[in-house]
């Protein structure tokens, strides 16, 4: 529960610190929407097909899509307005401990020089949250441009068990500040979503196809 808290704190943290644009008088009553945000995951997460990743051994692990979509009231200094946001999990049925959550949402938020900005972002997130440490990434919209905030490393291309993606964030998970092995990666870019994760025994699962 304690590393649940620090990286939903890191979270809130980020957010704050991520300024898409500077707000001055239009909290009251505004509607953020996340256009970019949902057009930056592919469709077929929202339409809930399953995704196989395939390991080096060439042994397959489906996992299943469920997408929620919302709209939520929020409150910033005493000003109400409301959010779009979206949930998706993707999940093993025969492994309930297991999930990759990708979360987008944007909210208002109060920057460092006393600014109301909004704060727009994607966050991946690698589960369970256990002792093995916590794995997830922060990928901030500015402008409409992605850019990651929290993790390891942005690429152009990279090749992962013999299969090439383009423009990935690659996380690399932390057990406080040390690397750690179970569920120590998480791979994500804009044509295909999650392309790559590590399992509890640092097998790195890549992304194979998706099915209906």
């Amino acid at each position: 529960m304690k590393n649940l808290l620090f990286i939903f704190s890191l979270i809130l943290f980020s957010q704050s610190c991520s300024d898409d644009s500077i707000i001055t008088d239009t909290v009251e009553g505004s509607h953020l929407t996340i256009e970019d945000l949902r057009d930056y995951i592919p469709n077929n997460y929202f339409e809930e097909k399953s995704i196989v990743f395939i390991n080096e051994s060439g042994e397959e692990w489906k996992l299943y899509s469920s997408a929620v979509e919302s709209t939520k009231d929020r409150v910033h200094e005493g000003k109400n307005y409301k959010i779009d946001k979206f949930e998706i999990t993707l999940f093993d049925p025969d492994n309930v401990s297991f999930t990759i959550m990708i979360l987008g949402s944007t909210n208002y938020a109060t920057d460092q020089e006393g600014e109301v900005a909004i704060a727009k972002g994607i966050n991946g997130m690698l589960m369970p949250f256990n002792e093995s440490g916590n794995t997830w990434a922060r990928i901030s919209f500015r402008n409409g441009k992605p850019t990651m905030d929290f993790g390891e490393d942005f690429r152009e291309s990279v090749t992962l068990n013999e299969k090439e993606f383009n423009e990935v964030f690659i996380t690399i998970g932390k057990k406080g500040f040390e690397p750690h092995d179970a569920y120590s990666e998480l791979d994500i870019n804009s044509e295909f979503g999650v392309v790559a994760f590590r399992d509890e025994n640092n097998d790195l699962w890549v992304l194979d196809r998706f099915e209906d």
